[in-house]
């Protein structure tokens, strides 16, 4: 599994938040898989088995939605 754009959205601070509640990601790393979720709302956001692939999803998720 990778981002779930469908579930995410990018803040006025750059910041990776939940679409539904509007509540900042957080990011779990120390294992495998590495999974982002809603503090909040518990929605698992996304997920990645190696640090790059988050790196390179993440940074092609902001890089779009600057645009």
């Amino acid at each position: 599994m990778a981002l779930k754009k469908h579930f995410v959205e990018l803040t006025a601070r750059h910041r990776i938040s939940c679409k539904e509640c509007h509540v900042n990601a957080d990011i779990t790393v120390g294992g495998s898989p590495i999974v982002l979720t809603c503090p909040s709302c518990h929605q698992t956001l996304g997920s990645w088995e190696t640090i790059p692939e988050v790196v390179a999803d993440l940074s092609a998720f902001v890089a779009a939605a600057e645009k």
